[in-house]
């Protein structure tokens, strides 16, 4: 909905229905039980818009979108509570030890820890540690196109290559000296540690 294109006349009836609609929203929720911070706080919103200037109305229209992120129906309530479960198992966590406004960039985070992003910043740190790259940006600094999924599969391929050639090398001194063998890098191992770093992230969010 554009509201710059409404009359003041209309954009009050907008905000006024809008406020009513989440007013009984909120009103559902708490007869259902559910505890304020659920939702960061359930907040009703003044159906008084009559005096309102047009930047006003404007601004609690906005503030109200912010503020219910979804809605405060039963539905919305069940899909928090699904999410929050869910993020408390992988993590460790109770799921009350995980606010409603973390779910949104634990969500990302996990989305990212199953994409090649993720991988290639493993294969990254790989890279960086057995001396392919002397630091984080020299991929950038020559120019290198990665920014497709395949792209950036093939840079995690040549990487593992180049790691295991140096576990080889180092191998051989190994066996001279009697120690034990380096294990080669494998791609399930750099997606381990992918994941960890993932629920490291995600435990950093919700600060445990």
């Amino acid at each position: 909905m554009e509201l710059s294109q409404l009359n003041i006349t209309e954009l009050r009836k907008v905000v006024k229905r809008e406020a009513e609609r989440i007013n009984r929203e909120v009103s559902r929720a708490k007869r259902a039980g559910r505890e304020y911070r659920e939702l960061g706080g359930l907040k009703r919103f003044s159906r008084a818009v009559g005096t309102k200037t047009r930047r006003e109305l404007i601004s609690q229209y906005n503030a109200m979108q912010k503020r219910t992120q979804g809605g405060y129906t039963l539905q919305t309530l069940k899909k928090i509570e699904k999410q929050k479960a869910q993020f408390a198992k992988e993590l460790g966590l109770k799921p009350e030890d995980i606010k409603p406004s973390q779910l949104g960039r634990l969500t990302k985070l996990a989305q990212a820890a199953k994409q090649n992003d993720a991988l290639f910043y493993e294969a990254l740190k790989v890279g960086v540690a057995y001396g392919k790259y002397r630091d984080y940006n020299q991929w950038r600094e020559e120019g290198r196109a990665l920014d497709t999924e395949k792209s950036r599969s093939a840079f995690v391929t040549e990487t593992i290559k180049y790691a295991n050639k140096k576990i080889r090398e180092a191998n051989k001194q190994r066996a001279i000296s009697g120690e034990k063998p380096l294990p080669v890098l494998r791609r399930r191992a750099l997606k381990a540690g992918a994941a960890k770093t993932a629920k490291s992230r995600a435990r950093k969010v919700v600060g445990k």
